[in-house]
This record gives structure tokens, sequence and C-alpha cells, in this order.
């Protein structure tokens, strides 16, 4: 997943460490101080045959509105799911699906999330997919748009901070076979795609959130 174990400690460098961590440029942070609180919204069906985990609950609460949300679909939505105190509950809930797959922004930040708790989880023998938001997202996102019209327009400028930690993440991780091609071009123009702007059921067809859980179900197939 990482290119090197040296190029990605220097991306964590940014963070501190699991023990002393420590705000990014922005206040983004990988793991918990010892005085903080860490807070986890679970939606757990009586059986599970595939859990989320998603740092954001936004798009989850849209997907429950609609009655999207398959029956059998777990979901963990953690601000910060790298953290080690979230480890036993993500350990015993990957355990427990036949697949864990993570849903986060297409941004700098969230792939370093998505990194750190993958790596984090196979040290427990447990394995996280990454579902998006990647390439497959942004074709169906363009098929389903009900009104926006343009998938540029929900493109959002990268701040400063993210130009940079994009950079340390280009030495450390292939963002092209853990995107796609067009995912990687569009944040190396300076742009993202937060899962907000990817899921709000009120400029995409109704089918667009049936497509997402089937293509979740695929993504676990392929790996």
């Amino acid at each position: 997943m990482t290119r090197s174990p040296s190029s990605w400690s220097r991306v964590l460098s940014l963070f501190g460490t699991p023990t002393h961590p420590r705000r990014g440029w922005d206040g983004e942070q990988l793991w918990s101080s010892p005085t903080d609180w860490d807070h986890l919204d679970l939606r757990l069906p009586r059986k599970t045959s595939l859990l989320l985990v998603c740092p954001k609950v936004q798009h989850v609460d849209w997907w429950q509105a609609q009655g999207s949300l398959p029956l059998d679909v777990a979901v963990l939505c953690a601000p910060l799911p790298a953290d080690r105190r979230a480890l036993p509950v993500l350990e015993v809930l990957c355990r427990q699906a036949s697949a864990a797959i993570f849903v986060g922004d297409m941004d700098p930040y969230s792939i370093v999330q998505y990194v750190e708790t993958r790596r984090m989880l196979a040290g427990v023998g447990a394995r996280l997919l990454h579902g998006g938001v990647n390439d497959a997202w942004l074709d169906a996102m363009e098929r389903a748009l009900s009104q926006v019209g343009r998938l540029e327009r929900l493109r959002i400028p990268l701040e400063k901070h993210e130009v940079r930690l994009l950079k340390k993440l280009d030495r450390a991780v292939d963002l092209e076979k853990l995107i796609g091609a067009r995912g990687s071009a569009m944040l190396h123009s300076g742009y993202k795609i937060e899962i907000e702007g990817a899921t709000n059921p009120a400029i995409y067809r109704r089918s667009h959130s049936r497509w997402v859980f089937k293509y979740l179900r695929s993504r676990t197939k392929e790996e």
C-alpha cells in the first residue's frame, strides 16, 4: 500500500504519534490526545455481511433517511478511525463482517486516514478495502446528476495545507492505483470531492445510492 516505511513515516510525522499526537497544519489529526473524548456512531444490523468505515456521518444519515442503507450493512462512523482506542471495536466488527470497506472524501487527509487505518487493522489480521470516492464514483456521479449538471461544479479547491500534504503523499502512496488516474489528476490539479458532494440526494437521481452499494459489494470481490 505504501511505497516504503520511511516515506509513510514522513507523512505521519505531520500528525505526531499515537501516544503523542499533534494537530496538522489546519488542526487535522489522526489520533486523539489522552484528554479528548472519542465518539463513534455505530449502526449495527442483526446480521452483517459488509462493514462500512466512514470518517463522516452526513451521507449515512441521507442513505438511512432514503431507505437506501441495506439491512445487512453495518456502519461505523468515526472522525478518527485510525485512533488506537477505536481498534478493539473495529477489530470485532471486521471479524463479524465478510468484508470491511472505507468510504470517505477524495482528498489528501482522508487518504491518510484510510491508509493508516488499514495499516492498524492489518496489525491484528483484519483487512480494510478502499471504496471511494474514486474514479468509479466520479463516472457514476456524472451519470446520476439530476440538477447540478456538471461534475466540475462539485469540486472544491484544495487549501494550501492540503497541497503540501498531497506532495508528501505522492512520495508515499501510488494515488493512481488507489483512487484512479482521473481522481489523482483532479487532486493534482488542485481540487477535491467531498463525500457529501458525492452522495447528496438533492442533486442525484435515486438510482445513485443503489449504485453505491452495488459498487461497494463488487469491490470486496475484486481484492
